[in-house]
């Protein structure tokens, strides 16, 4: 197999790739949610979007507002004017409504791409690129012990691992989709990472 390598990019560059990154996950959630009202009409894909999956114990809105919530957090954390560089992941907002409603879900997905593009089109001028300043990234590490843990990231890391979380999130989403409740077609690369998708293209 060929190891490609690992690639060294300059901080505009590597600020672009997590941003666009992130950008692409944000589309498939809207192209998602655009399919089911499709579909459905925006009565019954409000009721899809909410009903619990048998196979993967959520729902359709359940995955799209969680792990909108990691990229919102990790995004507030990249601008340059951000007063504070602590992620705290695992308090989350449960229930929130664009966890149940189509149109506050399509508001915030529209809002944080919003964030993403300003983040990218931000003129530096003399000031250093943020994406590579330190930030502290919180996590829960036991179901025993509601302790978070502080680990050392950076901005352009917790966009990346945002990105990639919001990737598994959105194959469970491909496999709600897929059930016969709801019989979705989604495009062949929804929810795919992109080291599936290059492997694919080498063969």
């Amino acid at each position: 197999m060929l190891i490609k390598t690992c690639a060294t990019m300059s901080a505009i560059a590597t600020l672009r790739a997590v941003c666009n990154s992130n950008r692409g996950i944000l589309s498939q959630k809207m192209e998602l949610i655009d399919a089911l009202v499709n579909k459905f009409g925006q009565e019954q894909a409000t009721t899809v979007y909410n009903r619990q999956c048998t196979v993967v114990k959520a729902s359709i809105g359940q995955h799209v507002r969680h792990s909108l919530d990691h990229i919102d957090r990790a995004v507030s954390a990249a601008r340059i004017d951000s007063a504070s560089k602590l992620i705290r992941y695992d308090l989350r907002h449960r229930g929130g409504v664009d966890e149940s409603d189509l149109r506050a879900a399509k508001d915030r997905i529209e809002g944080v791409d919003m964030a993403l593009q300003e983040i990218m089109m931000e003129d530096f001028g003399e000031q250093r690129i943020p994406v590579f300043d330190p930030v502290d990234a919180c996590f829960m590490l036991s179901g025993d012990d509601a302790t978070e843990f502080i680990l050392p990231s950076s901005v352009a890391r917790e966009l990346a691992f945002a990105a990639h979380h919001a990737i598994h999130h959105l194959a469970l989403l491909r496999i709600i989709s897929e059930t016969d409740a709801v019989r979705l077609e989604l495009p062949p690369d929804f929810g795919k990472a992109p080291s599936t998708l290059n492997f694919v293209k080498d063969q």
